[in-house]
């Protein structure tokens, strides 16, 4: 299986608050799917800060929506997107089961089982950014004694 890992979009960024980077940020991401066309991949893997702020902009939220109806729908290449420090963990999988038969896989938020997505015969473990109170709060019996 052959993945093009990504990371960092920060779809929304904008330059000391005012100048939109979209333009450019929707750049690169076409030569990112440049790439993943020449060298026929089989999933694009988003690793975390997708938006540049928790609650994304509207100008984002379009861009993002655009290009991940491109990917996984005009080109149908799956995509595998893991919630960073800056991407709203819950808002970011909210439609996750609904959106798995498009090709889009989100894993938003840590949970106990970890968030497997398989294609073919390979399963792809997709693990959130997460924090030391969202380990705690998921593993409230975890002995921090051991711990490795």
């Amino acid at each position: 299986m052959k993945l093009l890992h990504t990371s960092d979009w920060h779809l929304g960024m904008t330059y000391k608050g005012g100048i939109s980077y979209i333009l450019d940020q929707k750049f690169v991401i076409q030569k990112i799917c440049d790439i993943a066309i020449k060298e026929k991949v089989d999933g694009i893997l988003l690793a975390g800060d997708v938006f540049d702020k928790s609650v994304a902009t509207n100008d984002a939220l379009k861009a993002n929506n655009d290009i991940v109806n491109y990917i996984c729908g005009k080109l149908g290449i799956p995509m595998y997107i893991i919630a960073g420090n800056h991407d709203g963990s819950e808002r970011i999988s909210q439609y996750d089961e609904l959106v798995k038969k498009s090709g889009l896989y989100i894993s938003g938020s840590l949970t106990k089982d970890p968030f497997v997505a398989r294609q073919n015969d390979v399963d792809i473990y997709l693990l959130p950014w997460i924090s030391t109170d969202k380990v705690r709060s998921v593993y409230p019996s975890l002995d921090r004694k051991s711990v490795v």
